[in-house]
């Protein structure tokens, strides 16, 4: 498959990626995003490990949400998912997110709620397009849709408040391999009062074994009594891009819980929304989504 690199934003799941691939899976509610589109150009890591959709699925999902916190209550996560910060009122010094890609819709909320930033890719130009919007140059992703969505859930900042605030509180933007012990290898960054990370390791990893590694990895980079926010899918086989196939881990809520529960972390709160077209979904096969939090001992 002939890649052209930077051809267009891709997102990061812990050392694969995933290419905001189509129309209908940048259509977050509001005005089209045309500068979210580029081309439908897959790519794979040398080691042949699959792209996640991750950032392409949760717009697919969302697209027809209507803008009240009531509809969105059960899945208010795949819009934001640090708007879960905002419910339980968890506030700290720094907050890491795993996997960000080129976006920065999960940070909308979690930026009034932690000083310091930290987001994380694996994928160069997943980074640059990041720092392209904090700097906020010429061509960067228009966001801003997305921002006033938040704002009127919110209904106390504005888009304007968020970027600037955001801009200001995103610290450093590294390389991440969720494969690795560290996966921020060589940097090394100080313990998180929060860890963030949406639609990551089902993709990125092979297995439910790869997947616990993976994890405890994330864990490690929680402080003792920090808060890790985790949003995925459960009873998921594959998921398409485009018209690619993949396949991705199956996960269960009890696999998951047990896992965390060894980890060292207790589960405070694990939401789940049901898929509402699973036989009739040939773009992947999930069952529920979820998101959950966990507070580590």
């Amino acid at each position: 498959m002939h890649i052209q690199p930077g051809s267009q934003p891709q997102q990061c799941v812990g050392g694969n990626t995933v290419h905001l691939a189509t129309v209908s899976a940048c259509t977050a509610p509001g005005p089209p995003q045309e500068s979210l589109v580029r081309d439908e150009t897959i790519v794979r890591r040398p080691m042949g490990l699959p792209v996640a959709a991750g950032c392409g699925r949760a717009w697919a999902r969302t697209r027809n949400l209507c803008a009240t916190r009531e509809a969105l209550s059960a899945a208010i996560d795949i819009i934001d998912p640090s708007l879960l910060l905002e419910k339980w009122k968890y506030r700290g010094q720094r907050l890491i997110e795993v996997g960000t890609g080129p976006t920065i819709h999960t940070l909308i909320s979690a930026c009034e709620y932690y000083d310091e930033i930290v987001v994380s890719d694996y994928v160069d130009s997943n980074r640059k397009e990041i720092e392209k919007w904090l700097k906020a140059e010429e061509g960067c992703l228009d966001w801003n849709a997305h921002l006033q969505y938040v704002c009127d859930l919110e209904r106390k900042r504005t888009p304007a408040i968020i970027s600037d605030t955001l801009r200001q509180r995103v610290k450093q933007v590294l390389k991440c391999d969720i494969c690795l012990e560290n996966p921020f290898h060589p940097v090394t960054v100080p313990p998180a009062d929060c860890v963030l990370s949406s639609l990551c390791l089902e993709a990125a990893c092979k297995d439910r074994e790869s997947y616990r590694r993976s994890l405890s990895s994330m864990v490690d980079l929680l402080r003792s009594g920090g808060v890790l926010v985790l949003i995925g899918d459960l009873d998921e086989t594959f998921y398409t891009v485009g018209e690619q196939r993949f396949d991705c881990v199956n996960l269960s809520e009890e696999f998951i819980t047990e896992t965390l529960s060894k980890l060292g972390l207790s589960v405070e709160e694990f939401t789940l929304q049901q898929a509402e077209d699973r036989d009739s979904n040939h773009k992947c096969d999930y069952a529920a989504s979820f998101h959950l939090i966990a507070i580590k001992h």
